[in-house]
C-alpha cells in the first residue's frame, strides 16, 4: 500500500545521505495499531443504553465510554473492539535484493479496515501518517457495509438459538473480517452472519484465528450444528 522511490541502489561500503527503507518502515510503523478515532456504528454496541450486545451483558451503555462494555465481553471484545474503528496493521515490507547493496525501491503493504462511512476519513488519515515521501497506491480495495438487526432471517436465527440454549440470545455486531456479502449487497442481497458456537468462558476463540493451532471444541460443533438444523428446517 506505501511505497519510496528514490536513486538507484549502490554500495552500501560508500554510504548515502538518504535511507529508503529507514523511511517506509517509520512510516509504516506510524499506521500502526491505535491511531484511527474511534466511532460507533448501528451494529456494534450501539448508541443506546438499552442496546442488545450491553443488556446482553447486564451492563448500561455508555457511548462515550464504550470501553467499559467491552471489558464485559471477554474473548469477544477482541472482535467487537477492533470495530468500533478503522484499523491499519503493517503486514509486509519489501526491499532489496543483497545484503551489500542500498535498496533503491522499498515498499510496505498494510491492510486497512474501514467502518461503514468513514473511507474517507481512513485514508485521509493513512496519507496524512505516512507523509510526503511515501507514495499510497491501491492494491486491493473493498466496500465495508452494514445492515439492521431486523427482519424473518434474524428472527428465526434467534429462535434456533433460544431452542438449542433457552439462556442465549443473538446480538449482532459488525465482522472485521472479509465475507461474500460485500458481493452480494452489490446485488442488494442482505448478508448476516451466523456461525453458532457454545464456547467454554475461559477458551480465547478469537485469539486462536488464523493460529497454527485454531481449533473449536467437538461439543462446540455439534452445538452449532444442531441450531443450523433447525435454522434450515424453518427456512
Amino acid at each position: 500500500m506505501g511505497e519510496q522511490d528514490g536513486e538507484h541502489g549502490g554500495q552500501v561500503g560508500l554510504g548515502r545521505d538518504s535511507d529508503l527503507l529507514g523511511v517506509d518502515v517509520e512510516a509504516s510503523y506510524s499506521v500502526g495499531p491505535g491511531q484511527q478515532p474511534q466511532h460507533l456504528g448501528d451494529a456494534d454496541l450501539g448508541g443506546d443504553p438499552d442496546h442488545e450486545v450491553a443488556a446482553a451483558y447486564g451492563t448500561a451503555f455508555d457511548v462515550e465510554h464504550p470501553d467499559d462494555v467491552l471489558r464485559r465481553l471477554g474473548a469477544l471484545s477482541r472482535v467487537v473492539g477492533a470495530t468500533l474503528r478503522n484499523t491499519a496493521n503493517p503486514t509486509m515490507l519489501n526491499a532489496g535484493y543483497k545484503t551489500n547493496v542500498i535498496p533503491g525501491r522499498a515498499e510496505a503493504q498494510i491492510d486497512g479496515r474501514t467502518l461503514p462511512g468513514y473511507e474517507d476519513e481512513f485514508f485521509a488519515t493513512i496519507d496524512e501518517l505516512l507523509g510526503a515521501e511515501v507514495r499510497r497506491e491501491m492494491v486491493n480495495y473493498d466496500v465495508p457495509l452494514e445492515t439492521t438487526f431486523d427482519g424473518a432471517l434474524v428472527e428465526a436465527m434467534s429462535a434456533a438459538v433460544h431452542a438449542e440454549d433457552p439462556a442465549g440470545r443473538a446480538v449482532p455486531y459488525c465482522l472485521s473480517g472479509g465475507t461474500d456479502a460485500k458481493a452480494f449487497s452489490t446485488l442488494g442481497i442482505r448478508g448476516f452472519g451466523f456461525s453458532p458456537l457454545r464456547l467454554p468462558p475461559d477458551l480465547d476463540f478469537t485469539g486462536m484465528f488464523h493460529g497454527v493451532d485454531e481449533r473449536v471444541p467437538v461439543d462446540a460443533l455439534q452445538f452449532g450444528a444442531r441450531v443450523l438444523d433447525r435454522l434450515f428446517d424453518s427456512c
